[in-house]
């Protein structure tokens, strides 16, 4: 690997101009070199800090990295599951799990199985929401099982079998059917805040709802969502937001892949399935 020297002036470092290195830094001591066959060797690279098991290569499963993330802007610890960086669980957090599919980074040709329909992500609703069953009855969504039956509806122009359709599906008129899916996938992990909405609804920011807005329903994610929107509750019908509120506080979330539809109720509230972008792929060229 080629080195790369420092630059100093007379024996200190130059504080008075900027300094860009356009290459990696491998550290030869540090966090867990030279621990043997698991030790990971720390590097610099990107904005991010990588422990990987070989730093000659690229990062294998297992190996984690640390940095500010690009998609939420917060500091984030990620290990490399299935070719995808994704969050580190902390204590209190269980395992990923995942099943169901997967998804294909479009702009590098990497990262799973790929076909409609798939898709699991990081936490997205926070431990304790209720998501409702076919029969009515609720079930906290970190209880959850792969298999079980979630409500759902199916929803006229929607196409179910393409998970990004939510992102340009608008219509002036809601005519949704009632169906059940079932849970496909099943992510946790935790996250640094989330939007308390009409005081019931604990939704992380990227997390889209159907909504009407100046008469056109659509699906927003929760941090466009502003007071006035209405979002539809499977009970009460269409509700208005009355509050929308920002709670800075590490909670344990999940997230659910629900098929056929990409539909379920969090809290009676019509959320969408989510391919996660807190999830952040991996390049053919990581470092």
């Amino acid at each position: 690997m080629e080195k790369i020297s420092s630059k100093q002036v007379e024996g200190v470092v130059d504080l008075n101009s900027f300094q860009r290195i356009p290459a990696r830094k491998e550290f030869l001591g540090g966090v867990g070199a030279g621990n043997g066959s698991t030790g990971h060797y720390p590097l610099l690279s990107g904005g991010f800090i990588y422990w990987v098991l070989d730093p000659d290569s690229e990062p294998q499963e297992n190996d984690y990295r640390m940095g500010v993330s690009p998609d939420t802007r917060l500091l984030t610890l990620q290990v490399l599951k299935n070719r995808t960086w994704v969050n580190a669980c902390l204590d209190g957090c269980s395992s990923t799990i995942t099943s169901g599919g997967g998804t294909t980074d479009p702009g590098t040709g990497v990262g799973g199985t790929g076909g409609g329909g798939g898709g699991t992500g990081g936490g997205c609703l926070v431990y304790g929401t209720l998501i409702l069953l076919p029969d009515g009855s609720s079930k906290k969504i970190e209880d959850l099982e792969m298999g079980d039956l979630v409500k759902t509806v199916a929803i006229t122009g929607l196409d179910s079998e393409q998970e990004d359709a939510w992102k340009t599906f608008s219509t002036d008129t809601f005519t949704p059917s009632e169906e059940s899916s079932v849970v496909m996938g099943i992510q946790k992990a935790q996250y640094g805040y989330y939007f308390l909405i009409n005081q019931e609804l604990k939704i992380t920011f990227e997390h889209p709802l159907l909504t009407l807005r100046e008469g056109i329903y659509a699906f927003k994610r929760a941090n466009d969502l502003v007071v006035g929107d209405r979002i539809y509750h499977y009970t009460l019908g269409l509700q208005e937001i009355t509050s929308i509120e920002r709670i800075d506080e590490t909670v344990n979330v999940v997230n659910i892949n629900v098929e056929s539809q990409d539909t379920y109720f969090a809290e009676n509230y019509l959320v969408h399935n989510l391919v996660d972008v807190i999830q952040e792929k991996i390049n053919p060229v990581p470092y």
